[in-house]
């Protein structure tokens, strides 16, 4: 038979089926088939599997009997430092804008007695964690033989054998790393734990110790956090639900992940019984029993600057969070805790629904504030984002590529598109709108319209660029911000702080830099930013948002400050409301309110981003005072255009210069952009149209006018023109009322000329004849 490791070549070049092959190996022909060669591979590798196997077993159980003995004590990297395993506080330090340590007792351990909990909530963590944790000094044996087997057989290190001891040292004296100097350095501690501790001590340290999730270390916190209540008090359920929580608080939080912790809790509750420890009545009760969270409404959980920052962290040293929190890290952010402790006010403003807010430097996207108000973790949540998504996905991509410019009218109408028929929030059409009006007063049908024009497939492409993915997504609720499955909040709001910026988009960023424990940097962070858009775009939508202020749904910022855009936004059902935003944004600074459910609650029609989350936005703004202005890049220009084709033809034409400052309005234009086509409305007026009818003696004389025309209606009688009425600066119909004798024949006419100019210009139409004979008219 052919040694396949030594004949790996040859064989990886045999791609047949089932056809001979003869293969020379070592001036030696074989014939064989690949099933012949799958046969040899796994034997060698089944042989090869069996001699590790044999090796470690004899290995480990020398090192075994080796550990207990106290042989290796010396190896120990590190010592057994006794002050980690019974302290208040954690190592981690954190630091606000100014280098200033923040005091926060959000990482504070609340210590219990194990004398004090109930025996029940002991043997949940014994019985699932260490069910042998009486019996072995320390380290498990057979708990690790089977895991290395396990190990072995998947070809990875899935499998752990950690008895609560061991769980204790990770926890408070070395990170997550599955590392094979981090488990020797594991176990050599471990054995110095068992020699100056008893098992009790041990239990009490561990519970003391242990990471629940949520930033919430020790059974003690735990139990404050999820059930509003001491350990002491702790049911059975409960007990178990924590004792399973701690293999994976972010799998299986009760918060997040609500189906899966209640399994995990039931895993639990059957180890109870199986050891014995509560009865078959006991565990069916149990386990009918829903998991009963009472968690505070001023508890800010994940929802705060802090822990956003831990979470950044381990991110970016590749860690658990709770390993960063624990290892001695200096993490230096960028909080302004003026701007901290301001939104933590205001996030006790309303406390029925989640709120989450936050304030961005529009440069660096530093996070200078950030702050919620929910049970939830806000954080991980998607959200709709409703219209504040329509300068995003509509009217940035449609300004940067010159389909509408910010005057552009659109036609609000009625629509169905391939059966999608969208309406506006107040169930209104409003005609011919500017793009500006249509965005400021967030009219949903325009929004679409442009999106149609623009092509989803280049929409899309846009929003990439903003770094928010909406891959699923592909119809025109894009428009909307109906999304599949939401946006992130920060990358929402991060992308508003492009418009200020002149276009450009950075990364939003909680921290500064980190050191380590012995005070050497090991990260900075990248505040370069990228250029997403023309500075004209960034601009123009800055100018239609300014509008939403000052006459549009976000009219409650009208006060704030001079120098601010904003948008609002607003989803759910017909049944009511999920999310309600606003989003402002001044030169300096991007601020946003979200205020939601996050439970499927609905919030009444009635609650809208230009409701609560603008008045509170309103504040913010106040507060940050940014009284720098927005300034027009060079390649902006503003021109007059022409009013009357604007409003009669739908068209953007530039005003000549002697019209009239009533009939012309100065607008902004990307100088790539700008139309160069002048209105000539004024240099050929149309002839207005005369309408008359008679009853009696009474004459109803009709003219439609045009607000820049001057109009003077005559009769003629015999060889006299007598002068009936004037109409100037007037739109639409007029009428005019005369009388005429009985048997006379009579004429009208108009004479018309543009308001501005001379009477050398002035025009006559034809002339009506009315005839009172038998009350007949000739026309």
């Amino acid at each position: 038979m052919i040694d396949f490791t030594e004949c790996v070549e040859e064989l990886n070049n045999y791609k047949g089926s089932e056809k001979k092959k003869t293969l020379v190996y070592d001036n030696k022909k074989y014939l064989v088939t690949n099933t012949t060669i799958m046969k040899t591979k796994f034997l060698n590798l089944s042989k090869k599997l069996l001699i590790t196997i044999a090796i470690i077993i004899a290995l480990g159980t020398g090192a075994f009997i080796a550990f207990d003995n106290g042989l290796f004590k010396s190896f120990a990297s590190t010592d057994l430092n006794e002050n980690m395993l019974n302290t208040f506080t954690t190592p981690i330090e954190i630091y606000d804008i100014n280098s200033n340590l923040i005091s926060d007792d959000i990482y504070l351990r609340d210590l219990v007695n194990v004398d004090d909990l109930p025996s029940y909530t002991l043997d949940c963590f014994i019985c699932t964690e260490d069910k042998d944790f009486y019996k072995h000094k320390g380290i498990n044996y057979k708990s690790v033989l089977r895991a290395v087997i396990s190990n072995l057989k998947n070809g990875s290190y899935t499998q752990g054998a950690s008895t609560i001891s061991q769980q204790l040292i990770k926890n408070t004296h070395l990170d997550g790393k599955k590392t094979l100097s981090r488990k020797l350095n594991e176990a050599l501690l471990t054995q110095q734990l068992e020699s100056k501790y008893t098992k009790k001590e041990i239990l009490q340290s561990y519970l003391n110790a242990i990471y629940f999730g949520k930033g919430t270390f020790g059974i003690e916190k735990a139990s404050k956090k999820y059930f509003s209540k001491s350990a002491k008090d702790l049911s059975i359920g409960e007990s178990a639900t924590l004792a399973g929580l701690i293999k994976s608080p972010k799998k299986y939080s009760p918060i997040d992940n609500y189906d899966a912790c209640k399994s995990r809790r039931n895993i639990v509750l059957n180890n109870l019984y199986l050891a014995k420890k509560i009865t078959k009545t006991e565990l069916d009760n149990e386990l009918k029993k829903e998991i009963p969270l009472n968690i505070s409404d001023t508890d800010l959980g994940e929802n705060n600057y802090n822990a956003m920052a831990i979470k950044e962290a381990s991110k970016i040293l590749n860690m658990r969070e709770q390993d960063v929190i624990c290892s001695g890290y200096k993490i230096y952010t960028n909080q302004n805790v003026k701007y901290q402790n301001a939104l933590q006010n205001l996030s006790k403003d309303q406390t029925k629904y989640d709120k989450l807010m936050t304030i961005i430097d529009n440069k660096s996207g530093a996070i200078l504030a950030y702050c919620g108000n929910s049970k939830f973790n806000l954080a991980n949540k998607k959200m709709q984002p409703g219209s504040v998504f329509k300068p995003i996905a509509v009217y940035t991509p449609a300004l940067e590529n010159g389909t509408i410019m910010t005057c552009t009218p659109i036609f609000d109408e009625e629509i169905n598109i391939d059966g999608y028929s969208p309406k506006n929030f107040d169930n209104k059409y409003h005609g011919y709108v500017s793009a500006k009006t249509a965005l400021a007063k967030s009219y949903n049908i325009p929004a679409v319209k442009v999106l149609e024009y623009l092509g989803i497939k280049n929409s899309k492409a846009f929003v990439k660029k903003f770094r928010i993915d909406i891959s699923e997504d592909y119809g025109y609720s894009i428009a909307l911000g109906g999304l599949k499955s939401g946006v992130n909040f920060l990358d929402m709001v991060s992308s508003y702080t492009a418009f200020g910026n002149n276009g450009k988009l950075s990364s939003p960023n909680f921290i500064r830099k980190i050191e380590n424990k012995y005070g050497r940097t090991i990260y900075q962070t990248n505040t370069s930013s990228k250029q997403i858009m023309s500075e004209d775009t960034a601009f123009l939508i800055t100018d239609m948002l300014r509008e939403s202020v000052n006459n549009g749904t976000a009219k409650k910022l009208k006060n704030s400050l001079n120098n601010v855009a904003s948008k609002t936004g607003t989803a759910g059902t017909k049944n009511g409301n999920t999310d309600t935003w606003n989003i402002a944004y001044t030169p300096k600074y991007t601020t946003a309110v979200w205020i939601g459910s996050s439970d499927n609650t609905l919030m009444p029609k009635e609650q809208t981003g230009g409701g609560k989350p603008s008045e509170i936005a309103s504040k913010i703004v106040k507060m940050l005072d940014d009284k720098t202005t927005f300034l027009a890049p060079k390649t902006i220009t503003q021109k007059y255009i022409s009013t009357i084709d604007l409003e009669e033809q739908n068209l953007v034409k530039l005003a000549t210069p002697d019209t009239l400052d009533r009939y012309k309005k100065l607008e902004y234009f990307s100088s790539k952009f700008c139309p160069k086509e002048f209105s000539n409305v004024l240099e050929t007026p149309k002839t207005p149209t005369l309408n008359a009818s008679l009853d009696g003696d009474i004459v109803t004389l009709k003219l439609n006018t045009k607000p820049y025309m001057k109009y003077s209606i005559y009769k003629k009688k015999l060889d006299t023109d007598q002068l009936v009425a004037e109409i100037e600066d007037k739109s639409g119909e007029q009428i005019i009322i005369d009388k005429i004798g009985n048997d006379q024949m009579v004429e009208y006419y108009v004479k018309y000329t543009i308001s501005s100019q001379n009477s050398q210009n002035i025009k006559n139409t034809e002339p009506i004849k009315v005839y009172r004979a038998k009350s007949r008219l000739w026309e």
